[in-house]
């Protein structure tokens, strides 16, 4: 029994112990997540691109249409952007130790007692009282003056002077009410710069990569005084070189300004048709980005077969193949094609900078074929197939695309029925596939009774938790008196000995009925909740399916 007891106070120690290194390490994990949470805060910039419309230098009032269109044209093309990151260097980023971030360090327990200095400050209350004394004097001098006409009326004239005489005296009076003596942390931004690189390196590339933002840009955006710390101006303006029966020759110029931890000035100037504006401007696109993204980068060239593909850079539309794009940021990016009645094809590509990339890839002709017959009980029910609605059951579908998973969502007009749900594969062009949904009328349950069932198994766990204890403690004092009793061989020692045992097998018997009953509680409750973790078989609805094939 001893041996027990000592083995139940190193159980206990070591619970404790473990429990203590739990709640240190708990707080560290607070504090480090309070600290990245307000760097995030502080840190988390946005670079805008601001798109202004183009200045028509001509006469030629017919042309005004391009001052919009040339904007929403560049818009178009840098709208990728949004999609991507540009890079700040390290070194750059306009770190500061904000309020936010000195209020974490403010805490008694800090763990970043190395990157800190506590200082000693005093605080001094002030309490100020303002007396104002003012004085207002009105002066009003008024002259009526009558002139007599024997045919005319009498004229009044009104002479009015008004002054003003006003004598404003302020007193302020200014008194210390308090002095605290006080000790404060103080983190530098040296020690805050040297905190981040060993504590929150992680962090780096959230802060050196910020997202992007394309803006229509307009006279107020620019003499707006609160500019985000980095951003661009786009803008330009057109000449006309001549005027043809045709389209006219006009010349574009286009500037775009950074300004950021750097300042730069990039400007491009095409002579061209009107109705070519769209792909001369191409070449402005990769300056540009360059610009903008601020990392190696490197182009593509998209070849597909057949041609006339629709092309998805990491999931952002950019064209249609044959298609050349400049500056994608070197490294691995994901090229989706999409053609109708074709296949839907990815290419990973690994990007190498400062190259033109070649991606040549044929795409598959979809296989089509198959019949699917959708039936319901009751009839009319919705019928989904893909998230497309395709009617009404009963319904037959021919022609899928084959070896590819299909998704059908049938959905019974009435409220009180479920819907269903079901995936299917055609492997065959001369296959056919059965959906037979029967739907039945299900009513849940009330919410009173589903609240008194979660009353109602809390209690019993908590019943049965109780059983477990009073079990445990039963044991070892039926232990320690038998040891006693052994030892001294005193008859009261063993008649306690004898209650503890019949208290022992009590609350097993109990507890497990205890136990059997919570389990019961929980499978209902569960039941009315209509979470069945997959023991109920037969639901208030079913559905049925088969393949059957044609020869």
């Amino acid at each position: 029994m001893k041996f027990c007891f000592k083995l139940f106070f190193i159980f206990f120690i070591v619970s404790f112990y473990s429990c203590t290194l739990g709640s240190v390490k708990e707080e560290e994990l607070r504090q480090h997540e309070n600290i990245k949470k307000a760097i995030l805060n502080s840190f988390r910039n946005e670079v805008k691109v601001y798109i202004y419309p183009f200045k028509n230098n001509t006469k030629t009032e017919d042309l005004n249409y391009l001052t919009n269109a040339l904007q929403d044209l560049m818009i178009n093309y840098l709208k990728t952007l949004e999609t991507e990151t540009m890079y700040v260097p390290f070194d750059k980023v306009n770190i500061t130790v904000t309020p936010e971030i000195d209020a974490c360090f403010q805490i008694i327990n800090t763990i970043f007692t190395n990157y800190i200095t506590n200082i000693e400050v005093s605080i001094t209350q002030y309490q100020e009282q303002i007396f104002t004394n003012e004085t207002i004097s009105i002066t009003t001098n008024t002259n009526i003056v009558e002139t007599g006409d024997k045919k005319k009326k009498p004229l009044r004239q009104i002479l009015l002077s008004f002054s003003t005489n006003t004598n404003l005296l302020v007193v302020t009076n200014k008194m210390i009410s308090n002095i605290i003596q006080t000790n404060t942390n103080l983190i530098t931004k040296e020690k805050f710069v040297e905190l981040f690189k060993k504590e929150f390196i992680d962090l780096t590339n959230e802060i050196c990569n910020l997202p992007i933002s394309i803006q229509k840009g307009s006279p107020d955006t620019e003499s707006n005084a609160s500019q985000p710390f980095y951003y661009f101006n786009v803008y330009g303006s057109f000449d006309l070189l001549s005027r043809k029966v045709g389209p006219n020759e006009l010349k574009v110029n286009v500037t775009l300004e950074e300004y950021s931890y750097r300042t730069n000035k990039s400007s491009l100037s095409i002579a061209s048709r009107e109705d070519l504006l769209s792909e001369k401007l191409l070449s402005f696109l990769k300056t540009t980005r360059n610009f903008i993204l601020n990392k190696p980068t490197g182009d593509i060239i998209i070849h597909t077969e057949p041609e006339d593909a629709n092309v998805y850079y990491d999931g952002t539309f950019i064209g249609k193949s044959p298609l050349y794009y400049p500056a994608i940021p070197a490294g691995k990016h994901q090229f989706s094609f999409l053609k109708q009645g074709f296949q839907h094809t990815v290419v990973q590509a690994d990007i190498t900078k400062d190259k033109t990339n070649v991606i040549t890839k044929s795409i598959e002709k979809m296989r089509i074929g198959g019949i699917v017959h959708i039936n319901s009980s009751p009839t009319n029910a919705n019928v989904f197939m893909d998230s497309y609605y395709i009617g009404n059951t009963p319904i037959v579908l021919s022609n899928l695309t084959m070896e590819t998973y299909h998704r059908v969502k049938i959905q019974p007009q009435e409220t009180n029925r479920n819907p269903f749900y079901h995936s299917f594969v055609i492997k065959s062009t001369n296959q056919e596939y059965y959906i037979n949904a029967s739907f039945s009328e299900y009513e849940g349950s009330p919410t009173w009774l589903r609240k008194t069932l979660w009353y109602s198994v809390y209690a019993s766990w908590g019943i049965t938790l109780g059983y477990v204890g009073v079990n445990i403690y039963a044991h070892y004092m039926k232990e320690h008196y038998l040891d006693l009793y052994y030892s001294t061989t005193n008859l009261d020692y063993a008649d306690k000995a004898s209650y503890y045992a019949d208290l022992y097998e009590n609350s097993n018997t109990w507890g497990l009925i205890s136990a059997l009953a919570s389990l019961g509680l929980t499978a209902i409750a569960l039941y009315n909740e209509e979470v069945y973790l997959g023991l109920r078989w037969n639901g208030p609805s079913s559905i049925s399916t088969y393949i059957a094939f044609q020869f």
